[in-house]
């Protein structure tokens, strides 16, 4: 591997482990640089700024969420939402960090265009732009909702419910040692 490759991996890597520990805002270019071991001019030779590095780390999130949908025999709701979850489950200690500032809306922009583009035709409704919009914003708070309460309902159980919502159904979420969502908490 390249040493500007490894240099980037390392401030990717020092960047991950500060937001597992601080809110966004909290964290300096000077503290990435000195958890990664690399001087800020090394930094600044691979990134413009702290917000260039989130975006890039956002960027290829949503790109590998797009890639992984890709592969998939069937794409539907359930599918695409279920790969929502299950890979920002990965950043379940990160993301949270994020919450209130403006990189939030970014992740959100950025995760949610991607998944658009995978979007069946029958969500995206042609009358109006605002369809799918809502329903990725809807789906994106519900995201950072169940990171904050720790994950404990499972991928599937998420992309169910939210399918169930979408399609105007009622759902039963199984009962699990996981699950403290009840069928009384959804009327």
């Amino acid at each position: 591997m390249k040493k500007e490759n490894l240099t980037k991996q390392y401030i990717f890597e020092a960047y991950k482990c500060l937001l597992e520990k601080k809110q966004y805002d909290e964290i300096s270019v000077c503290d990435i640089c000195e958890k990664a071991g690399v001087s800020r001019m090394s930094f600044y030779r691979n990134f413009e700024s702290k917000e260039d590095l989130t975006m890039k780390g956002i960027e290829q999130i949503a790109e590998n969420m797009r890639e992984n949908l890709e592969h998939l025999e069937t794409v539907n709701h359930y599918y695409i939402i279920k790969e929502f979850f299950e890979t920002f489950k990965q950043y379940k200690l990160i993301i949270p960090s994020f919450e209130g500032s403006e990189i939030a809306n970014s992740l959100l922009l950025v995760s949610t265009n991607k998944l658009n583009k995978n979007m069946p035709n029958d969500l995206i409704n042609k009358t109006s732009k605002y369809i799918p919009i809502f329903y990725l914003s809807a789906i994106s708070a519900t995201l950072f909702e169940w990171l904050k309460d720790g994950t404990k309902e499972s991928t599937d159980e998420m992309a169910r419910l939210i399918c169930s919502l979408i399609n105007g159904e009622k759902f039963d979420i199984p009962k699990n040692d996981n699950s403290e969502i009840t069928q009384e908490a959804l009327n």
